[in-house]
């Protein structure tokens, strides 16, 4: 939709995995971390660009925030 309107993605972070595992019922307590990122330009960029991009940014800071919260994965 994003590459089709020319309209901004914000890319959205977060540990939330390290409380709530993917398929799993149980929740563990914690903090979770959100970070917002830049805005990334998306006129003229394909989908498959936006998204690399976006994806990018929030692998390089969940990396970031599971390293400053002492997590490994």
């Amino acid at each position: 939709m994003a590459s089709e309107t020319g309209v901004p993605v914000i890319p959205v972070a977060h540990n939330g995995g390290d409380s709530w595992p993917r398929r799993q019922f149980i929740k563990y307590p914690g903090t979770i971390t959100v970070s917002i990122g830049p805005a990334v330009d998306s006129c003229g960029k394909s989908s498959e660009a936006i998204n690399a991009e976006v994806k990018s940014w929030i692998d390089a800071t969940e990396a970031l925030i599971r390293i400053s919260s002492g997590k490994r994965n």
